[in-house]
């Protein structure tokens, strides 16, 4: 399997971080992994942000070298002055400052080619963004991919990660630890307990296992990232297009499996949901940074052509 190698690798990576995490964080006794593991968390006792973020950031190095680089420069720039736009927008949101300002230095974005994606981009803890641009022959305007990103970027600048975290990943993670700090590869773990553990980062996909973030925070990401976005200039009003015709793709083909965003709640709920919850705040939004400037054509993304 194609996870096989990915998943041993992690396991011996993982040793190591969760051993330094443990010399790292005060409120944990000992300082070996097993007993960093063995202290936290429980539903009564918050998952500590710097295990989550170091976790993420060695399952993201792990996600960019196991897929292939977009190689292809004027989609690379393109993806760059997106992100950029991004980013400066959040530092200057009252709401995100503060995290934003923390990730500032930690912000990654890699574009890998990757066809028929289960879903466009994923956001890692700890500030890694992983881009796949099969996606881009069905989002084809840069306006739907900056809310696309922005979506990304509002679960890591809320810390969905960190509200996730439930029983079932917690009783998860106290059960693979001490399997982790003996060297035990990850692959021969339950991946039932594998996938709820990495399931409660909302990276559950990369073991394939299909557990996303909570419907309501995928919601929420929606309404943050559309906003984020117009902050940075982009037309919210493409998006809603976008979902509109991906909800009327679904009826028409509900048997599909290869659903760009299958790991996500319904188009049509989304739609439905940032109409009536945040279009008119993202478009006012939109209309102050545009500064009575004419309104312009959608920005068609760069050809991507997948083999």
């Amino acid at each position: 399997m194609r996870y096989r190698n990915f998943l041993g690798l992690s396991g011996a990576a993982i040793v190591l971080f969760i051993s330094v995490t443990g010399f790292d964080l005060p409120k944990l006794p000992g300082s070996g992994a097993t007993d960093a593991i063995q202290a936290l968390p429980t539903p009564d006792i918050p998952v500590p942000p710097l295990l989550v973020a170091s976790l993420g950031k060695t399952l993201y190095l792990l996600e960019v070298g196991r897929q292939t680089p977009e190689n292809d420069n004027k989609v690379n720039d393109k993806v760059k002055e997106i992100f950029q736009r991004l980013k400066t927008a959040a530092l200057a949101d009252e709401k995100y400052h503060a995290v934003a300002k923390e990730l500032e230095e930690e912000w990654k974005l890699n574009t890998l080619r990757v066809k028929n994606p289960s879903t466009p981009a994923a956001a890692f803890p700890g500030g890694g963004i992983a881009l796949y641009t099969g996606s881009f022959e069905k989002i084809k305007y840069e306006e739907v991919l900056a809310s696309t990103l922005g979506h990304e970027m509002a679960h890591l600048l809320s810390q969905h990660h960190l509200q996730r975290w439930n029983r079932a990943a917690a009783a998860g993670l106290k059960d693979i630890g001490p399997r982790i700090a003996s060297g035990e590869p990850l692959d021969k773990m339950d991946p039932k307990v594998l996938g709820s553990v990495l399931g409660a980062m909302g990276i559950g996909y990369i073991v394939g296992s299909d557990l996303p973030l909570e419907r309501g925070k995928e919601l929420e990401a929606d309404c943050s990232g559309l906003v984020l976005a117009a902050k940075a200039g982009y037309d919210p009003t493409e998006s809603k297009k976008f979902l509109h015709n991906e909800a009327t793709t679904n009826k028409q083909n509900p048997g599909d499996t290869l659903q760009l965003f299958k790991l996500h709640p319904p188009a049509e709920d989304r739609h439905n949901h940032i109409s009536k919850t945040c279009l008119s705040d993202a478009q006012a939004a939109f209309n102050q940074v545009r500064g009575g400037k004419p309104k312009t054509d959608p920005v068609l993304l760069p050809d991507v052509k997948m083999s």
